[in-house]
């Protein structure tokens, strides 16, 4: 099945293909709930597993993994909804990719979170900007699948398109520096999908111009 991503992936999947972590997506949910529980036992915990860069100076190097582990929510429910979508969505990708395809996406948005960390000093404490770049790809592929939002069927690239204004209304309102971490944290998007969204919108942009001619 052709999908929008490039095919050099291909070529790299044959070079590293050992690279590939088998059931990524019950791993990340597991860590997700693991870090939910650990987080009702014991709620400073999470300032133990975030990823705070001069701790991982001195040493605390596990910080660049678990904080995948901080829950994407406080609420049992809305928690328990979030686990099941992050499950769903990365075994989503792996069914389509395969293995590699979808580790290589999600490590890509670990690596960078951890270099702008150590570079910029700047303390990730939240997983949710790494889910939400799961969830574009997801909409990117499958955009007209339907699932279930508590009792209503919803079209994946509503989903989608909620979760974009999600990012830009944070984008706008918090500090510039992190700022630029919610830019840089989707370049694995924009390695997958870049040269397929550029041209989405170049052929929106000619089909609401051709109309706006006919009109005239």
């Amino acid at each position: 099945m052709n999908t929008p991503e490039g095919r050099w992936l291909d070529t790299l999947e044959k070079k590293i293909g050992w690279f590939a972590l088998p059931g990524l997506a019950l791993f990340l949910a597991g860590v997700q709930a693991f870090g939910y529980f650990a987080w009702m036992i014991n709620p400073a915990i999470l300032g133990r597993i975030s990823l705070d860069p001069a701790a991982v100076m001195s040493g605390e190097v596990w910080r660049l993994i678990t904080f995948l582990a901080i829950p994407l929510d406080r609420s049992p429910l809305f928690m328990l909804i979030a686990v099941w979508f992050l499950y769903f969505s990365v075994n989503m990708l792996e069914t389509q990719w395969g293995e590699f395809k979808t580790t290589f996406y999600v490590f890509i948005s670990v690596a960078i979170t951890g270099a702008y960390s150590l570079v910029t000093g700047v303390e990730i404490a939240n997983f949710r900007y790494i889910e939400l770049s799961i969830i574009f790809a997801l909409a990117t592929l499958f955009p007209n699948l339907e699932m279930l939002v508590l009792v209503f069927p919803v079209k994946l690239k509503f989903i989608g398109f909620l979760s974009l204004a999600l990012v830009v209304f944070e984008f706008f309102n918090t500090h510039t520096i992190y700022r630029y971490y919610i830019l840089v944290v989707y370049t694995n998007y924009f390695v997958f999908f870049g040269g397929y969204a550029m041209n989405a919108v170049y052929q929106a942009w000619r089909r609401w111009n051709f109309k706006r001619n006919s009109r005239n």
